[in-house]
């Protein structure tokens, strides 16, 4: 299996200042789980991609295709999140 996504997932959560468990909390799976989406033992859920993409304003295409920036342009973290 290819390790991108594991690497981009990497890039995105030490860009946020988080720890896998931490990151993993708010993603609704465990530390361990997350540890293995970054190692590219098993490739993530689209629920739990979306879920990134939608609460840190991270762009799907550079998520999952390596194109693009990481974050979108123009808009906080914080107008991204749904309550």
């Amino acid at each position: 299996m290819s390790n991108e996504v594991g690497l981009r997932l990497k890039e995105i959560r030490r860009k946020l200042k988080m720890t896998q468990a931490q990151l993993g909390e708010k993603l609704g799976i465990k530390a361990t789980t997350f540890a293995k989406h970054e190692n590219g033992i098993c490739f993530p859920t689209g629920k739990m991609l979306n879920i990134l993409a939608s609460k840190y304003n991270v762009s799907m295409d550079y998520l999952v295709c390596g194109r693009g920036t990481l974050f979108h342009e123009g808009l906080t973290t914080s107008s991204c999140k749904k309550n």
